[in-house]
């Protein structure tokens, strides 16, 4: 979902990230689709924590950082385009909780996303309401 390239690449790698991970000055978002930035906490030791901030492509990688015992979320935001949210941007808005369904009686899934601001987008094949949408589950909530 997001494109980096070698040659902007932070010469301080290793100063401020873990091993194994480098530093980029910029991305690029490769494709329109909804995607999450986190603000949390990272529990170096038993009394020492740290801010960080992550984008994050897809919901399985909220649901594994939320599952992290060394991770304290503080805020998840949706980060929608405009043909999620129909207001002609991109917003990016509070997360109150992210539900999974199907359309009717079919397999194509329907995610639905509940904002703090009252806000709610259902990502689906066809534009649906959520009366239409079953067999739903929470799959994330704040």
């Amino acid at each position: 979902m997001f494109v980096t390239n070698v040659t902007p690449n932070a010469p301080i790698a290793g100063a401020i990230d873990d091993e194994g991970y480098r530093i980029w000055p910029h991305t690029t978002l490769a494709t329109e689709l909804p995607f999450y930035m986190v603000e949390y906490r990272y529990l170096v030791t038993l009394d020492f924590t740290i801010p960080r901030s992550v984008f994050l492509s897809n919901t399985v990688q909220l649901i594994e950082l939320k599952n992290d015992p060394k991770v304290t979320i503080i805020n998840a935001y949706l980060l929608s385009p405009d043909s999620l949210n129909n207001q002609n941007q991109w917003l990016l808005e509070p997360l109150l909780n992210i539900k999974k369904g199907y359309i009717g009686d079919t397999e194509e899934p329907a995610i639905i996303y509940n904002l703090e601001n009252g806000n709610q987008y259902i990502d689906a094949i066809l534009e649906i309401d959520e009366k239409s949408i079953k067999n739903v589950e929470v799959m994330l909530s704040k």
